[in-house]
């Protein structure tokens, strides 16, 4: 899909699209509860459902574990307290998945959880923070006696570590084996209008589209390996970082990409 779209030029990513498709959707997928899929699924493939992340807190750091956002089981809901910082897209989400500690009596990354919460309730306060830029993007989440059912937590209680490190697998390994594809028609124009403007024949021309053609393919086959890893169940863990690495150069319009 993500190819023929590429091949049209048309646009693939809505604000919350990298969140809802590519991270929580595909995350559900896997390893949602047969409720879970039934529930959510389609809704976020129609929009209806609109995701952002609630993962890092003013104290933590880079410290993921340290979190001290809580929640506990209250009859059958949980009730959510504590803070979210940097959550992009909270402004246009009306869902949140959050990680909550829900064990304060075991190891830091043992006792905590991943729940699925409705952002549109009385509990929930989202502050935009302005950038220098004066851009909004970023947001401060509060909880304060936020709710969801106690059905709503991924891969258990006391599993979001291993929901989470699963969900940011999916995140690179989805960059990985779409964006070559996104190059690929990008080098596909680039050829075009060589050929439009009679450049064809132009040495220095040639090697840099010869240059960045090579690059794009290097990168789809490390994509393809990667993605059938996910397939057989073989997370790509390092294989991530050579196609990101090389994306990098791309995007970034390096030396080496010229």
């Amino acid at each position: 899909m993500v190819e023929e779209f590429a091949k049209a030029d048309v646009p693939v990513r809505g604000a919350n699209d990298n969140f809802s498709i590519k991270m929580i959707g595909n995350l559900l997928l896997r390893f949602g509860t047969d409720a879970q899929k039934d529930h959510f699924l389609p809704r976020i493939i129609s929009g209806e459902y609109r995701w952002c992340q609630g993962f890092s807190e003013t104290s933590a750091g880079s410290d993921l574990a340290n979190i001290k956002t809580t929640a506990r089981l209250e009859g059958d809901d949980w009730v959510i307290n504590g803070q979210k910082i940097w959550t992009s897209e909270a402004v246009t989400a009306n869902w949140i998945f959050v990680l909550a500690r829900t064990n304060p009596d075991t190891p830091p990354h043992r006792g905590i959880s991943m729940l699925l919460v409705p952002l549109h309730q009385p509990g929930i306060e989202i502050r935009p923070i302005t950038m220098i830029t004066g851009a909004r993007e970023f947001n401060e989440v509060f909880f304060t006696d936020a709710r969801t059912s106690a059905d709503n937590v991924v891969l258990g209680v006391d599993q979001g570590w291993k929901a989470a490190m699963a969900l940011l697998g999916l995140e690179r390994g989805d960059e990985a084996a779409t964006n070559p594809i996104l190059f690929r028609a990008e080098v596909d124009r680039l050829i075009a209008l060589v050929r439009e403007r009679g450049l064809a024949g132009d040495e220095i021309v040639r090697d840099r589209v010869a240059r960045a053609y090579t690059k794009v393919e290097i990168m789809r086959f490390l994509g393809a390996r990667i993605l059938t890893g996910w397939l057989r169940g073989d997370p790509p863990a390092w294989k991530l970082r050579c196609p990101n690495c090389i994306g990098a150069s791309i995007t970034s319009g390096s030396p080496t990409w010229r």
